[in-house]
């Protein structure tokens, strides 16, 4: 099995409802751990006022603030800050309605 870049996936509230393997990888939290969770959970305390505002935003109007991808930074498990490379799209139901958001990330150095 070929892995892609980590992968998550969260309600319009920015609740976690999917993380997998590659995000387990570079953030440290299993699955167990970070479904469920606010993305405070990897959004340093000092970017979540402009996180959750574009953030607001993009799941109102499908538009981001960003461009396409986004260099960031994270924080995993134990507070290591981790510089990451983001690309968001909203994702909607079968009747084009937003119901969330999936980021692909990737890690720089």
């Amino acid at each position: 099995m070929i892995l892609g870049p980590p992968t998550v996936c969260v309600d319009r509230q920015g609740i976690i409802e999917v993380w997998d393997a590659e995000s387990e990888k570079l953030f440290g939290y299993t699955a167990d751990e970070a479904i469920g969770q606010s993305l405070n959970l990897i959004v340093p305390t000092n970017l979540r006022a402009r996180h959750w505002a574009g953030f607001h935003q993009f799941v109102r109007t499908g538009r981001s603030y960003m461009p396409d991808i986004t260099n960031t930074t994270g924080v995993a498990k134990g507070g290591r800050l981790i510089r990451l490379a983001i690309s968001v799209e909203v994702i909607r139901d079968d009747a084009g309605e937003i119901i969330g958001v999936a980021a692909t990330i990737k890690e720089f150095r």
